[in-house]
């Protein structure tokens, strides 16, 4: 048996150089000197694209079997809808290491301003009435 053509892919937990697939496969019988072609891992995965998705549906596709990530996040305050993925420490289709941890930063509703006083007090009160001078009893 020899070796053929030697591949690479990205594999969520196989160690770099390590064979995830054979052609013919594993345990086939081949004829004496007959070529194998070897699939190695990179030992890396691909990052997906999970801005505008929420916090818990971010989690879920990063953390799953077949990635393997780590997820850690901050909040920021946004317009945007609370809990979305603003922004992820890696691109989308970007390669990383197994295992590695993906910062996300997610939105949080931006923290309402106290009026002035100037403002509170003038659009929220009804009129007073106050005596006028005229108005004095002797």
């Amino acid at each position: 048996m020899e070796v053929g053509e030697v591949t690479r892919i990205n594999h969520p937990s196989i160690p770099t150089d390590w064979v995830v697939q054979t052609s013919p496969e594993m345990g086939s019988k081949v004829k004496v000197g007959s070529q194998v072609d070897l699939i190695l891992s990179t030992g890396k995965v691909t990052v997906p694209d999970v801005t505008g998705s929420s916090l818990d549906d971010a989690k879920a596709k990063l953390e799953a079997d077949d990635l393997g990530l780590k997820v850690q996040y901050t909040y920021e305050e946004s317009s945007e809808a609370v809990d979305t993925v603003l922004e992820q420490s890696s691109g989308p289709n970007e390669d990383v290491e197994q295992g590695s941890t993906i910062q996300l930063t997610i939105a949080r509703a931006a923290a309402s301003s106290s009026p002035s006083p100037d403002e509170s007090d003038e659009s929220s009160e009804s009129p007073s009435e106050s005596p006028s001078p005229s108005a004095k009893e002797d």
